[in-house]
């Protein structure tokens, strides 16, 4: 309720506001909320269950979060789904492949396998292992409804890229083509999406 007391309903077609997405988003990053003594400059926040994780938004710059934004409206698509690549940290960077550790004989340790000039694997013996099978391309994917100068356009086709969304569907589960950036979003769908984050590892 208004309080932040369970009600015993999940409400699941029930549009998420600004301050349900705050608070999903930073107890999945493990930031959770603010302690103790301290104020926000949200004045609609000052007296809201909320109030400690608008304060940990402001502390992020959470560019959602601003001092004017009413917190218990209905988030837009692309505002949830920026607020989620901020708060988790999600970028376009490929994770950094471990380097191998190097013995004082100079073979490698572990699997005892280093990559070629031509991308086949060496083994310590010299032999050649077969090549790493090649990296499949996801193809562009482009929305009728979302201009590239949309204000959440970069955080929306980064989860598109990263499999975390897709876009609308038709009943039979092909696409339509569409994001809708702009509409609500209710909290089934974003059960779906940190479904997709924890699945992807995005959340641990």
């Amino acid at each position: 309720d208004v309080k932040g007391n369970p009600t015993g309903e999940f409400g699941p077609a029930r549009p998420i506001t600004y301050a349900e997405i705050a608070k999903m988003a930073l107890e999945a990053s493990g930031d959770g909320q603010a302690t103790g003594a301290f104020t926000v400059k949200n004045r609609r926040s000052r007296n809201h269950w909320a109030k400690g994780y608008v304060r940990v938004m402001e502390d992020l710059r959470a560019s959602v979060y601003t001092d004017r934004l009413n917190i218990d409206t209905s988030a837009s698509r692309g505002a949830v789904m920026q607020t989620i690549v901020e708060v988790l940290g999600i970028t376009d960077q490929p994770p950094r492949p471990a380097a191998p550790a190097v013995t004082g004989s100079g073979a490698l340790a572990g699997s005892g396998t280093a990559l070629g000039g031509s991308g086949t694997s060496v083994t310590g013996s010299g032999s050649v292992a077969p090549p790493a099978a090649a990296v499949e391309i996801a193809p562009a994917i482009t929305f009728s409804d979302l201009p590239k100068d949309h204000k959440h356009a970069e955080a929306i086709m980064l989860l598109v890229k990263k499999g975390v969304i897709s876009g609308d569907t038709k009943k039979d589960g092909s696409p339509k083509g569409t994001v809708r950036p702009n509409a609500p979003i209710n909290r089934a769908e974003v059960s779906k999406i940190f479904t997709k984050l924890i699945q992807l590892k995005f959340v641990k």
